[in-house]
């Protein structure tokens, strides 16, 4: 999970807004399950809010980022901290009244009232986080823009692209085809070793590789999953778009394909994101791309 805090912000940031609902939820329901798992729920509630908050402080610096202008990453810090220490104060404001309404009303509005706070806050966190500009290259954004480039020659900018992005990543059919950042002892387990001595020859002179896992019959699509050697981060740029254009070869030609014709599928994607990713990459830094 390090590796890609600072790639898919977005994704993280939302994934750790549901955790710590979810978290939330089962500390609320905790009188519920008696005493004798107590200690196991509220373990459960404080171990989830703990991983949301880790995740938060990881991608605050991130989200920062996008809206800071001329070195005035300190200043839009402070105000983050502010607007935080506000918005838990009126918090408290709110669970306050809430908790003086049980007195009056009984316990059980507490559950409607967390699903409608609860709610409003996803809704919000969606929102706030489709409207952040990262010029910064994740996974998902990536994919987009290499589908448009093997489309019409074009990039958009990352405002324009902006509303393109699915949050949560994991939503996008391409996310779950591509494994990233594969170790040679995973591929192996994944693939065979036979086809793992083919990769590293196709990509002999490439600081990355890339394999095809067929999983069931038929035509299925496969997974690509992609190794970077050490050294290679740099890499993960043409690294994404030879998977791409991978991905294209293998739903034009079917998922079919075993053997040699795979094989085949793999160099000719590969020849081709020779071809493509030097004119790809200097149209993405003209459109601001990172």
């Amino acid at each position: 999970l390090g590796p890609r805090l600072d790639l898919d912000v977005k994704s993280l940031r939302f994934t750790g807004e549901t955790i710590n609902i979810i978290g939330t939820a089962i500390e609320l329901l905790t009188p519920i399950f008696g005493p004798k798992y107590f200690l196991l729920s509220a373990s459960a509630a404080l171990v989830l809010k703990v991983v949301s908050g880790m995740i938060f402080g990881a991608t605050k610096t991130s989200i920062n980022t996008t809206f800071a202008r001329k070195d005035n990453l300190g200043d839009i810090t402070a105000k983050n901290n502010s607007q935080n220490i506000a918005c838990y104060l009126t918090a408290m404001g709110l669970g306050l009244s809430v908790a003086i309404g049980t007195t009056i009303y009984g316990a059980w509005i507490l559950i409607p009232t967390f699903i409608t706070l609860s709610s409003f806050q996803l809704f919000a966190s969606f929102r706030s986080l489709k409207n952040i500009h990262l010029t910064r290259m994740n996974l998902q954004n990536t994919i987009l823009l290499a589908e448009m480039w093997l489309k019409n020659k074009q990039l958009v900018s990352s405002k324009d692209i902006n509303e393109m992005i699915v949050v949560p990543e994991w939503r996008m059919k391409e996310i779950k085809q591509i494994k990233f950042g594969q170790n040679l002892k995973t591929l192996v387990n994944a693939v065979g070793s036979e086809k793992v001595v083919k990769m590293v020859e196709i990509y002999k002179e490439e600081k990355y590789g890339i394999v095809i896992e067929r999983r069931g019959g038929g035509r299925e699509e496969g997974i690509v999953h992609v190794a970077l050697r050490e050294g290679g981060g740099g890499e993960w740029m043409k690294a994404l778009l030879n998977s791409i254009i991978l991905l294209e070869e293998m739903k034009k030609e079917g998922g079919d394909k075993r053997g040699r014709e795979e094989e085949e599928m793999v160099r000719r994607s590969f020849e081709r994101t020779k071809e493509e990713f030097e004119d790809y990459k200097a149209e993405a830094i003209r459109n601001g791309w990172e």
